[in-house]
């Protein structure tokens, strides 16, 4: 589902060490402890696990974005991804968790996928939707070219693509 280097706009890598954005924003552990909206790490807790993630983050050595693609687990066996209707309700309710951890961000709708929330922190806007069974997050950086939305229509036509058993050929310019 995840664009190949082929695919990438004009000059960016894959995994770029040199790119800059939110994945310099902060480590994993420090991410970890640090709850949006004074958020109490329990209702952070109630976010469904996930059975398998891909994840991904291309840079043109300046900019970066965080395309992390995930299918929730079952909660009742947590022995892999969750069936397909299972799965989309797991992910509608980890998108109205987003909306209340992040309500100080304001959520919106993006109008992507088929539910979705955009909503912009301090530094990074983000997008998370719906895409079948899939949720997949868009973290993307300031003014960066090319857009989070752009790069969230994107996604969601190469994941529309796989899970209709097509190649997916939708790409960033």
């Amino acid at each position: 589902m995840l664009p190949t280097i082929a695919e990438l706009p004009a000059g960016w890598k894959l995994n770029d060490s040199k790119s800059v954005g939110w994945r310099d924003g902060a480590t994993s552990e420090e991410f970890a402890q640090s709850l949006p909206c004074s958020a109490m790490a329990q209702e952070s807790a109630e976010r469904h696990g996930y059975g398998s993630i891909v994840f991904d983050a291309p840079g043109n050595g300046g900019d970066g974005i965080g395309l992390p693609l995930s299918v929730p687990r079952s909660p009742g066996t947590l022995d892999g991804p969750a069936p397909r209707a299972e799965a989309v309700t797991l992910v509608e309710e980890n998108l109205t968790l987003y909306r209340k951890l992040y309500d100080c961000y304001n959520p919106k709708n993006a109008g992507i996928g088929d539910s979705s929330i955009v909503f912009t922190t301090e530094r990074f806007p983000h997008i998370t939707m719906r895409v079948g069974p899939v949720e997949v997050a868009i973290n993307g950086v300031p003014d960066g070219r090319p857009t989070a939305a752009e790069w969230a229509h994107v996604m969601a036509d190469r994941v529309r693509a796989v899970l209709g058993g097509k190649k997916p050929t939708a790409r960033v310019d």
